[in-house]
Formats: structure tokens, sequence, C-alpha cells
């Protein structure tokens, strides 16, 4: 018997979540994501040896993931974009089987002409034209006068750099250059900046702070004992975005909903967005008014690519993201400036 028939399909799951383990360090957040859809791969696709993982077999893995099958303790099928993130990290685990030499196991003929797009639902366009939703400015408004401390920087985090759960959960105080403590990466006239590498793109921004989210950096960090390590923390001093959790950003959402909670009852049509509408928000705007790249630039998803390669990166369309922006969004916070 040669070792592949030795070999099964959950073995080889298991022995996949070790090879993701291994490159963690680099993105921890990242691996954990990509460990909880290989765990649930494994609690979906029975277990069988090697020698029957066939073009066939390969397929029905894929056509269960198109399909679009309930979500787990739900009674509703799974988001398009959840169903490619099953596809795309199946489609990783058997391009690493192939070249796996402990396996001897080859990918089927014809594996690059697999269809696997996921099936269209009737719901996915209602969803669609409820995503389109954003915060109007008297929203933001609210929002920014009811939001206390690190609420307060999670909104402006939101506008001011395209933020999402993700990235204010890796935020480190170092990545803050305040002109004002002497350590600015680039020159005097670039003001106060936030640095940071996106871990899912590798993208390295700089987004030039507004004066209301520098100020309400340095309030959550008065308090401190410590001036460093991650920007949100618990009351334990552990950081705020649990890195092994299946839902990482929970503790941000949970936040979110805090603060919009306020808001609601003061306002009963307040609507209740998630924490994710103000990237979209400030990233519509954007659109209205500022070239492709400048948009790409502040989402963290970089420029073209011979500009990635050859020319270092300036932080120049960050800048003039983050100043159309202010300017846009100058009614948001003309009572406090009053």
């Amino acid at each position: 018997m040669n070792k592949v028939e030795q070999l099964s399909l959950h073995a080889m799951f298991d022995a996949y979540s070790d090879y993701i383990e291994l490159g963690s360090v680099a993105s921890p957040a990242w691996s954990v994501r990509r460990l909880n859809l290989v765990r649930r791969l494994k609690e979906v696709h029975a277990d069988l040896p090697l020698t029957s993982l066939d073009h066939a077999e390969v397929q029905s893995l894929v056509d269960y993931w198109r399909s679009r099958p309930l979500a787990k303790n739900s009674d509703r099928p799974i988001a398009s974009k959840t169903a490619r993130n099953y596809i795309l990290e199946l489609r990783r685990f058997l391009m690493w089987l192939h070249v796996n030499p402990e396996t001897s196991w080859s990918m089927p003929s014809g594996f690059h002409r697999l269809n696997t797009n996921p099936v269209r639902l009737d719901s996915d366009f209602r969803s669609r034209i409820q995503s389109c939703r954003r915060y109007s400015i008297n929203e933001l408004r609210l929002l920014y006068q009811h939001a206390r401390g690190d609420e307060r920087l999670m909104f402006l985090l939101g506008l001011n750099c395209g933020f999402g759960a993700a990235e204010m959960g890796l935020l480190k105080a170092e990545d803050f250059h305040l002109k004002s403590q002497h350590r600015h990466p680039l020159n005097e006239e670039r003001g106060s900046v936030l640095v940071f590498r996106r871990p899912k793109t590798n993208h390295v921004g700089m987004w030039p702070l507004w004066p209301e989210t520098e100020h309400a950096f340095e309030g959550l960090m008065k308090g401190r004992c410590e001036k460093n390590g991650d920007v949100f923390k618990r009351r334990d001093g552990d950081s705020l975005y649990r890195h092994t959790s299946r839902n990482p950003s929970s503790a941000f959402a949970n936040l979110w909903r805090r603060l919009t909670n306020r808001v609601s009852e003061q306002h009963p049509e307040f609507p209740r967005l998630p924490l994710g509408m103000l990237r979209g928000t400030a990233l519509g705007l954007l659109k209205q008014h500022c070239s492709g790249d400048i948009v790409r630039a502040f989402s963290g998803h970089g420029t073209a690519y011979r500009d990635h390669v050859y020319r270092t990166p300036d932080g120049h369309h960050e800048a003039e993201a983050c100043r159309r922006l202010r300017e846009i969004l100058e009614p948001v916070f003309e009572d406090e400036a009053n």
C-alpha cells in the first residue's frame, strides 16, 4: 500500500491547518479566519480516502458551496461572498495538496475549468439594495455628538481612514505618528499621520489625521500607564480584538451597537447600520469627488501594479482623499467647533 492510499481528506485538512498556523505570525487575524474556514470544511464534508478524491469528488465539494447551503445555526443561505470564501479556501487546500510531496496526490485534469461561481438568489438583490444604505451627514453628526472615548475614535477612524473592525483591532499606538511627538516618518509639512499595513493586501498606507481624530487618540491614551501596544483594549488590558476567536471583531460590533442604541433612544428613526457602513459612507463620498487611484489608495487596495512595484509609497493619494473627505464632512463637526 503506498502513502497516498493511507491518507484521508480529514487528515489532510488537519495537516493543512497546521500549515496555515506556521504562517500565522505575519498575519494572525487573517490566519484565524482561514482556519475557521478549514474547520467548517472538515465539519461539512465526509471523510474519504485521497485515492477517491477524483474530478467528480472535487466538483462535488465545490458544488456544495456553490449551491449556497444554509448557514450554520440559521435558516438562511450563506451569502455569495461567504460561498466564494469557502470555495477559494478549498482551492488553496487542493493546490497545497497537489504540491505536497508527502501525499503523492495529483490535481484532476480539468480542475481549472471547474465552475466555481455561487448561484444567485432572489435575496441577493434585496440585500444589495439594503447594502447601498449609507449614513447621511446629519446621522453622522448625531453619532459624533453621542460617541464617547473609544467609540469616538472608532467613528473617526472609520471615516478618516476607512478602517473597519479588523484594522482598528490590529492598530498599535506606534502606528500613530503625531507631529507633536517628533517621530514623523516623512516631513514636517505632512502633519500627524497614521501609517498602517493592511494584513490582507499588504498595502502600506499613510493617512493624515484630522484634528478630531488626533484629539480622540490622545484622549484615549491619556489615562493609560503604558503608551504602547494595542490602541483598543479591554479593561483587563488585553486587546479588544480576539485574534484566536471565530468572531474576532465581536467586541467592536458590541461597542458600535451600544453607541447606535444610545442615539436611537433619542432619535427613534435613526438607522442601526453596522460599523462597516462608516467605511462604505466614506468610499461612497470619495467616489463622487476623486479619481479611482485615490479611492483605491484610501481603501487600502493600492494603485496600479506598476506603481506598486516601481514607486515608493508617499501617502499622496491618501492625503488628497482625507482632505476632500474632511471638507465634505465639515458639517459633522461644526457644532463642537462652535
